[in-house]
C-alpha cells in the first residue's frame, strides 16, 4: 500500500514539474516527452511509468518509454533519439549521470527542457564552466580570453584549497567540500539557475568537433597528459609535484626530497 501511495505521488510530481517545465505547448495545446529509466523490470517503477502514462493519456500527450536495462551508453543513444524527434521535454532516471551529462546539455542547446530524477547529475568543474560561459554569452567577451579567465578562477580556487589545507591546517576533504558548496552557490547566481545556451560554433567544437575519426576531447585529453608527463618528469620545477607522503624520514630518503631535507 505504502508504495502505491509513494508511486501515485511521485507520478503527481512528476506531472507538475512537467507542466511547470514546459511552458510553450504545441499547437493542439499538447506535449512530446521522452522518458528513460534504469529498467522497466523492476516492478516499482513499471508501476509509476503505467501510472505516468495514463496521467498522459488523460491529457493526449505524445510520449516515449523506454528503458535502458542500466546501460548507460544505451540510454545516451536513447535520449539522443528523442532530441532528434522533437521532444519538448526529455525525463532520466539515470543508469550513469556522468555519462549523460554532455547529451543532456545538448538537448538544453536545442531548448529542450531536461529533467532527472533520483540520481542527480552534478560535474564538479560546473563553476568555473558557468563563469566560461556567462563572459561569452552574457558579457560578449572573446572565447580566447574568456577561457583564459575561466583557466585562471580554476588555479585560484586550486590555490585556495591548498592554503586552507597547508597553511591554515583545515583537512582536505572538509576545505574542498566547503569551497564546492560555496562556489556552486556562486554559480547558481551568476546564471540564475537557467541553463546558458547561444554558444558560437567555434566553441563547439571543442565539447563537440573531430580531427578526421577522432573526437577532440580525447585530443586535448592527449595533450594535456603529454605535456604532464613532460612537467612532471623532465623538469626541477615539476619533480616538486610528486607526492613523498606526510612521514618526515620518509621524505627525507626520497630522491625528491634529499634537497631539500639537508641541513635539518
Amino acid at each position: 500500500m505504502k508504495k502505491r501511495i509513494l508511486a501515485a505521488l511521485l507520478c503527481a510530481s512528476m506531472i507538475g514539474l512537467m507542466l511547470m517545465g514546459c511552458a510553450d505547448r504545441r499547437d493542439d495545446g499538447t506535449y512530446k516527452v521522452g522518458i528513460s529509466i534504469q529498467s522497466l523490470s523492476n516492478a516499482y517503477w513499471a508501476g509509476v511509468m503505467g501510472k505516468l502514462e495514463k496521467e498522459m493519456d488523460a491529457r493526449g500527450w505524445d510520449y516515449t518509454i523506454v528503458g535502458c536495462d542500466n546501460n548507460a551508453g544505451t540510454q545516451v543513444g536513447q535520449v539522443e533519439n528523442f532530441i532528434i524527434s522533437g521532444c519538448d521535454l526529455i525525463m532520466v532516471h539515470p543508469a550513469d549521470a556522468e555519462s549523460l551529462e554532455g547529451i543532456c546539455g545538448e538537448a538544453m542547446e536545442a531548448d529542450i527542457k531536461v529533467m532527472c530524477w533520483d540520481d542527480p547529475m552534478e560535474n564538479t568543474t560546473a563553476n568555473v564552466n558557468v563563469l566560461c560561459a556567462y563572459l561569452m554569452v552574457h558579457k560578449g567577451v572573446p572565447m580566447a580570453l574568456a577561457i583564459i579567465i575561466t583557466l585562471a578562477a580554476s588555479t585560484l580556487i586550486g590555490v585556495l584549497n591548498g592554503f586552507m589545507v597547508s597553511t591554515i591546517g583545515i583537512p582536505a576533504l572538509i576545505a574542498t567540500f566547503a569551497t564546492q558548496t560555496a562556489f556552486s552557490g556562486i554559480a547558481l547566481i551568476i546564471c540564475d539557475g537557467q541553463p546558458i545556451n547561444g554558444f558560437t560554433e567555434a566553441f563547439k567544437v571543442f565539447g563537440q568537433g573531430k580531427i578526421g575519426p577522432v573526437p577532440v576531447p580525447v585530443v586535448i585529453m592527449i595533450l594535456c597528459f603529454a605535456l604532464g608527463a613532460f612537467i612532471l618528469n623532465k623538469t626541477y620545477f615539476g619533480r616538486y609535484f610528486y607526492a613523498v607522503g606526510g612521514n618526515i624520514e620518509a621524505v627525507c630518503l626520497s630522491p625528491e626530497g634529499q634537497a631539500e631535507c639537508q641541513g635539518l
